[in-house]
C-alpha cells in the first residue's frame, strides 16, 4: 500500500508554470514596455508560438494593441494557429483590416505602432507653402486599446518656425489621448482633420467621439470643425482669429445634429480692434455676429471673450496670441472632460 503523497515508481511529475507568471507584474507602463520590446526584438519572425505566447501577455495586461500586434504576426508565421485568431477576434480583429484584404493601402501614411511622439509625412497634409505631414502623439493609455480623446492643433506654425512646434508639443506632452498638429499655415482644414482620424482609426485605435477638440488661432476653423462637423468635433478651443470678414451666419439645426450642438463646447478670444494697423481685430458688431453664430446653432456652452483695446503684441506676426494658448487650450479641455466624466458617474451610496 502506497502512502498518500508518493507516485508509483517510474512516474515523474512535471508541473506546469504559467507562462505569464515566469514575467515580472509591472506596474509602471515604461517598465512593461521596455520588458514588451526586449522580449519582442528576441522573436524569430516565423516564431509562431513566441509571438503568440508574448501577445497572450500582453491581454492578461490588458495591453490590447500590443497583444493584437503579436497575434497578427503569429497568424503571420501560422496562419492555421487558431489559439491565436480566436483571440484576435476578440480583441477587435487585424489592426489594419484593409491590408489584410489585400484591399488598397491606406491613404495617408500608416501610423506607427509605437507610444510617443511621430513626425509623419503625408501628402494629403498639405499647406499653401507646401508643408506636408504632422506631429502625432500615441499615449500611453492606447495600449489598452479603450476609445481616447483627440486634439488636432492648428497654430499656423510655419510663420514662427520649429520653436513654435516645439512649444506646441511640449504643452500637450503627456496628454491622455490622440494629439495630432499639421505643419506649416492650413486654411481650410476640416478635410485634413477628417484624413488623420481616418489614419488613426485604419491603423487600429480608437477615438472617443464624444471627446474631440480642434485647436486653433488667427483662423476660423472652429466653425467649419464644430458648427458645421458636430458629429466628429464637439469641442473648439480658438484664440485670437482675425477679424477683417463677416463671421459666418447660422440657421438653427434640425435632426440629429440640434441635439449634438447642445452638448458642444466651444471658447473664442476675439483679438480687439487695434490688433494691427490694417485693423484685424473684431469690433462691437463682428464680436456680437460671433456671439449669435454659437446662440443660433443652441451651443448652451459657448464662451466668447473680446481682447482689450490697444493691446500690445510681443511679436509682430506669426504667434499673435496673448501668452501660451496651447498650455489654456488643455486646461480648459481636461476641466471639461473631468465635468462631463462627474456628470456621468452614478450616485454615491449614502
Amino acid at each position: 500500500m502506497r502512502s498518500r503523497g508518493t507516485l508509483p515508481a517510474g512516474w515523474v511529475l512535471v508541473v506546469a508554470i504559467p507562462l505569464a507568471c515566469a514575467w515580472p507584474a509591472l506596474a509602471d507602463p515604461a517598465e512593461w514596455r521596455a520588458e514588451y520590446h526586449a522580449r519582442a526584438e528576441a522573436l524569430a519572425e516565423g516564431d509562431a508560438e513566441g509571438h503568440f505566447a508574448l501577445g497572450d501577455w500582453c491581454r492578461q495586461r490588458k495591453f490590447e494593441w500590443y497583444a493584437r500586434i503579436e497575434f497578427e504576426k503569429a497568424l503571420a508565421a501560422d496562419p492555421a494557429h487558431r489559439r491565436a485568431g480566436q483571440n484576435l477576434e476578440r480583441l477587435g480583429g487585424p489592426i489594419r483590416p484593409a491590408a489584410a484584404r489585400g484591399d488598397p493601402a491606406p491613404l495617408l501614411t500608416e501610423v506607427p505602432a509605437q507610444l510617443g511622439w511621430h513626425r509623419i509625412q503625408a501628402r494629403e497634409i498639405t499647406d499653401r507653402h507646401g508643408n506636408t505631414g504632422y506631429w502625432l502623439q500615441i499615449p500611453e493609455a492606447a495600449i489598452h486599446g479603450e476609445p481616447l480623446p483627440f486634439v488636432i492643433v492648428y497654430t499656423w506654425n510655419a510663420s514662427v518656425g520649429q520653436r513654435a512646434l516645439d512649444r506646441d508639443i511640449e504643452a500637450w506632452d503627456g496628454f491622455a489621448g490622440f494629439v495630432a498638429i499639421p505643419f506649416g499655415y492650413h486654411v481650410e482644414t476640416y478635410s485634413h482633420s477628417a484624413l488623420i482620424l481616418r489614419a488613426l482609426h485604419d491603423a487600429g485605435y480608437a477615438t472617443a467621439p464624444d471627446s474631440r477638440m480642434v485647436v486653433e488661432d488667427r483662423t476660423r476653423q472652429i466653425h467649419s470643425h464644430v458648427g458645421q462637423h458636430p458629429d466628429v468635433f464637439l469641442y473648439g478651443f480658438c484664440e485670437s482669429p482675425w477679424g477683417p470678414a463677416p463671421w459666418p451666419t447660422a440657421s438653427r439645426p434640425s435632426g440629429p445634429n440640434a441635439q449634438l450642438l447642445r452638448r458642444a463646447h466651444v471658447f473664442m478670444g476675439l483679438t480687439g480692434i487695434d490688433y494691427k494697423p490694417e485693423d484685424r481685430g473684431f469690433d462691437d458688431a463682428k464680436a456680437q455676429a460671433v456671439t449669435d453664430y454659437w446662440r443660433t446653432l443652441g451651443v448652451e456652452d459657448a464662451t466668447i471673450e473680446r481682447r482689450p483695446r490697444s493691446r500690445t503684441y510681443p511679436e509682430r506676426d506669426g504667434h499673435c496670441t496673448l501668452g501660451r494658448v496651447q498650455e489654456r487650450a488643455r486646461a480648459w479641455f481636461e476641466e471639461r472632460l473631468r465635468a462631463s466624466e462627474r456628470a456621468t458617474d452614478p450616485p454615491r451610496p449614502r
